[in-house]
């Protein structure tokens, strides 16, 4: 969405103020760190379960206001929404690390996280640019949203199957050193 946002809000809604764009993105940035401070007491499956709702409902207004509603009103919600889910997407992944991953693990799980995030986030608005040169630009942008809307989608699938009877905080088991410590005393 930060990408997409200008092009989107000058070729496909027809705002050629640049403070617009910025000023939505400063939102959509705002919204992810909000929405931490706000949900923190929830579980972090629900935290997932928002993420996901609010990535597939983003995307679709992402759709429409580059097709039937060109409205410069609902890409900001749809990029408040995308901020929600990056938000708490990211609140979710810190949250495992931290509490589902021994300590002297936990800086490779981050660069994990972050290498497993940051590469598609790249990727995606790159390939949409491309395609926006051959197919124009909104069906590049539909294409973005139907693919990130459904990877959303099976998101939302895989961790209501997958996390329904898991604790939310699992303490690590200690590492070896540990345990022959721990034994010694």
């Amino acid at each position: 969405m930060l990408s997409l946002g200008p092009s989107v809000l000058r070729e496909a809604i027809g705002v050629t103020n640049s403070l617009a764009a910025g000023a939505i993105a400063c939102a959509m940035f705002l919204a992810a760190t909000g929405v931490q401070f706000a949900l923190s007491r929830l579980t972090t499956r629900t935290h997932l379960l928002l993420s996901s709702v609010a990535a597939v409902v983003g995307m679709v207004l992402l759709g429409l206001s580059v097709t039937v509603l060109p409205s410069p009103v609902v890409f900001a919600v749809s990029a408040l929404l995308s901020g929600v889910a990056q938000g708490l997407g990211q609140l979710a992944g810190l949250t495992l690390i931290a509490t589902r991953i021994h300590v002297s693990r936990r800086a490779e799980s981050n660069a994990a996280l972050n290498i497993a995030g940051y590469i598609p986030a790249a990727a995606l608005p790159i390939a949409t640019g491309h395609l926006a040169d051959t197919w124009g630009l909104p069906s590049a942008v539909l294409a973005f949203a139907g693919i990130l809307g459904l990877t959303a989608i099976v998101a939302l699938v895989v961790v209501r199957a997958r996390t329904g009877s898991h604790p939310d905080v699992v303490e690590p088991e200690p590492v070896a050193a540990e345990r022959s410590e721990q034994r010694s005393e």
